[in-house]
């Protein structure tokens, strides 16, 4: 991926089978069973959507999502490496001791739907928020999304942290919980939490990998999002 992307018209396509920001696929440090299960489930799911459907998980996501929560900063850009609009730059090192290079322009169908996409922090939460209290889902199927196990592996970052259907469970040090679901690809990196009924939202978007070389941007952007929702609690 070196300094970018070939361009759009130059660009392979990778599929399941083979400021905006960007929307990164989650990356748990030193827990590879819930990564690997992470991935794997999202590729499941694509495939899966294809057949049922007959319709890319791209179309769905907009049909679905994307038009029903007018959230109109978000895009599934395929291989088109560019980012419309005001955006971050992305830099990475690639997890490497060497240069951080410029990486902002790269092809996002790398990760598929587990991070092929773009937007900017308001739409993920518009999308939070519509998601816990329970605007897209069947009635059965939230509570599903709330069932966590104890993830320890986690707890360097995230202390007590619990993992789910694709929702981590993180302590807040003012009392409770939130819930999560961040991720990193290269060049950016997200950090996210809300309340089990929605109404708390917190995003932050950074430029960075998530590469353990640089755990001071997590640490930064997870004692930002308890600080606020433990400030939204207190008012």
């Amino acid at each position: 991926m070196g300094g970018g992307a070939p361009p759009p018209g130059g660009a392979p396509h990778h599929s399941p089978r083979s400021r905006q920001t960007r929307t990164p696929t989650p990356r748990i440090t030193s827990t590879p069973t819930i990564r690997t299960l992470t991935r794997t489930r999202t590729t499941v799911h694509v495939l899966t959507t294809a057949l049922v459907t007959g319709h890319s998980w791209q179309h769905e996501v907009r049909h679905r999502i994307l038009r029903p929560l007018r959230l109109h900063d978000t895009s599934a850009p395929a291989a088109d490496p560019r980012i419309r609009g005001a955006h971050l730059k992305g830099c990475s090192a690639f997890g490497e001791s060497g240069p951080v290079i410029d990486v902002t322009e790269l092809n996002p169908s790398g990760p598929g739907a587990a991070g092929g996409m773009t937007g900017t922090t308001d739409d993920p939460t518009r999308f939070y928020r519509a998601l816990m209290e329970g605007r897209l889902l069947k009635p059965a199927q939230p509570a599903e999304t709330r069932t966590t196990v104890r993830a320890a592996p986690m707890d360097p970052a995230r202390p007590g942290a619990r993992y789910g259907l694709g929702l981590m469970e993180i302590r807040l040090t003012c009392g409770g919980g939130y819930y999560s679901h961040g991720g990193d690809l290269f060049g950016c990196t997200t950090r996210n939490g809300f309340s089990s009924d929605g109404r708390r939202v917190v995003v932050v978007a950074a430029t960075g990998d998530g590469s353990s070389s640089d755990p001071g941007t997590h640490h930064a952007a997870n004692t930002l999002i308890d600080e606020q929702l433990c400030a939204a609690d207190r008012t």
